[in-house]
């Protein structure tokens, strides 16, 4: 908010859940608001069966379920970046289609015994971690929603997101104010 906009004139402030960036404002970001691999193993107590290259420090930007009574959709799960997908161990057409799109994490519920074949194509690619957790998809769904929004700024891929949003929203008289 600019000074002098119901502030001390010599006020700063960020608008928190903006839609739309622009002078002194940052938009809300869903790469901000992800959570991490390590802080989703956290939440959901889950066994790690395969690490991505990028470890336990990549960002997940959206939550999406696989489908549970219909064919699996490729094309819905290529609507969300950054995904972490959630589906049942015993589902492995839905694991392959979700391995289409390179999620983040792919986390297989039920604590089943979930097929070499998606094992050995997840540990393949590279990009994505599989994870399996004891819990339904219910509860693990409960488990893992609530870190959205309040993991810290720690992995380096938030920290360069922040930069690039305060770098377009702040002008020099605002960063020379900030210093200040």
């Amino acid at each position: 908010r600019p000074a002098g906009a119901g502030a001390a004139s010599s006020a700063l402030a960020f608008v928190n859940h903006a839609r739309t960036g622009g002078a002194l404002r940052i938009a809300e970001d869903g790469l901000l608001a992800g959570p991490t691999v390590r802080r989703l193993i956290e939440a959901c107590r889950a066994q790690v069966l395969t690490r991505a290259a990028d470890g336990e420090d990549a960002v997940c930007q959206h939550i999406v379920i696989g489908a549970i009574s219909h064919d699996p959709d490729e094309p819905y799960f290529r609507r969300f970046p950054h995904p972490v997908i959630v589906t049942r161990a015993e589902k492995v057409d839905i694991a392959l289609a979700a391995m289409r799109v390179n999620p983040v994490c792919l986390i297989l519920t039920g604590g089943g015994e979930p097929s070499p074949y998606i094992i050995d194509r997840v540990a393949a690619s590279r990009g994505t971690t599989l994870l399996l957790t004891p819990e339904g998809t219910v509860e693990t769904m409960r488990d893992i929603e609530g870190t959205f929004g309040t993991t810290a700024f720690a992995a380096e891929t938030k920290l360069e997101r922040i930069g690039e949003l305060m770098k377009s929203a702040l002008d020099d008289a605002a960063l020379a104010a900030l210093i200040a």
